[in-house]
């Protein structure tokens, strides 16, 4: 009976936790659809030519 009671009451719980005290702003985003996917492109190219630098620089050393 003493674990039936412990989920009970944490149910209950669980049930008045509807609005918790997490602040979730850090997720959304500031900038538009179109600005991120802008921003993710320019990173990568950014690595691609550093992976493409560094194969070209190996090549040579071969």
């Amino acid at each position: 009976m003493n674990k039936r009671l412990k989920h009970m009451v944490q149910g209950i719980g669980s049930l008045v936790d509807i609005s918790p005290n997490t602040n979730y702003e850090r997720y959304v985003p500031y900038h538009s659809s179109k600005e991120r996917m802008e921003a993710a492109w320019n990173r990568t190219g950014k690595h691609l030519g550093k992976a493409i630098k560094k194969v070209s620089n190996e090549q040579k050393q071969k």
